[in-house]
Parts: structure tokens; C-alpha cells; sequence
């Protein structure tokens, strides 16, 4: 049995308002950033920095385009699949699976349009990273505090 009617709206709404904020601020970032030029938010902790990443995290499957566009929609199906036919009850459940298809999704609309996928958010320790990888982390960390925790609905 799918899952009902009431449940789909979080999922669906999470997914939707992650891939909107996700796409406009890459847009801001490509049309406002120079790659040449990094702005200081916080200075010493957070910039604004334009990095056009052929890879994955942490500079993973440089170049490896048709790889990492096989694997995004492998994990979209396989998130999908659970989410129609095993019916999570679970709001926290639904919320992380949400984030982490939208996330997913959000890099590679930029792998299909731009080759590529624009990175701009640096926090100097860390490699510059975008609101779909902050979406893909913060979903799995819900799930590992979901299943550390046994959070109910």
C-alpha cells in the first residue's frame, strides 16, 4: 500500500522548499560571486566563496560525471521506493528522507545543466560546500539521531 494522502504533504513540501533555496542561491552565487574573490561573512570562520566542484565531497569522483549522476538517482529511487511501499509513520523519518532527495536532486540539476555543480558556502576548515549537501547531511543526521534516540511521532 502507498503511503497516504496525509503523509505525503511533509515530504513532498520538504523536498520542494529545499530545491527552491537550493537553486536560487546557486543562482545568486553564479550571477553575484567572483571565483576569483572571496567575501567575508564572519571573517577567520565564514566566506562566500564561488567554486565550480566537478566532484563530490571532499573533491571525491573529480571528472566522474556520468558516476556521480547514476549514483544521485540510484539513491533518489532507492529513498522513493522506501518512502511508497514501506510508508515511514515517522514525521522526523519523512522530513530527513525529504532533505536528503532534495539535496540529492538539487546537485544534480547542476550536474545536468552546468556539468557541474557550484559550491559557495566556506567555512574555512571544511571544503566549500552548497545547501544541497547541507540538506544530504542534515537529512542523515536526523535519521542516525532518529535511530540513536527512537524519536517518536
Amino acid at each position: 500500500m502507498l503511503l497516504s494522502r496525509k503523509k505525503w504533504p511533509i515530504f513532498t513540501l520538504t523536498i520542494a522548499l529545499s530545491l527552491i533555496v537550493d537553486q536560487a542561491s546557486k543562482a545568486l552565487a553564479r550571477s553575484n560571486l567572483d571565483p576569483q574573490k572571496s567575501i567575508d561573512i564572519v571573517k577567520g570562520v565564514l566566506s562566500l566563496n564561488l567554486v565550480k566542484n566537478t566532484g563530490a565531497a571532499f573533491g571525491l569522483l573529480q571528472g566522474q560525471l556520468t558516476i556521480l549522476q547514476i549514483i544521485a538517482v540510484a539513491l533518489v529511487g532507492m529513498i522513493l521506493f522506501y518512502i511508497l511501499f514501506y510508508r515511514p509513520t515517522s514525521f522526523i523519518i519523512r522530513v530527513a528522507l525529504g532533505l536528503i532527495v532534495a539535496g540529492s536532486v538539487g546537485n544534480l540539476i547542476d550536474r545536468a545543466l552546468f556539468k557541474q555543480v557550484t559550491d559557495f558556502i566556506d567555512l574555512q576548515v571544511w571544503p566549500v560546500f552548497n545547501l544541497a549537501d547541507s540538506s544530504i547531511v542534515a537529512g542523515a543526521s536526523f535519521l542516525m539521531l532518529k535511530s540513536l534516540f527512537k524519536w517518536k511521532n
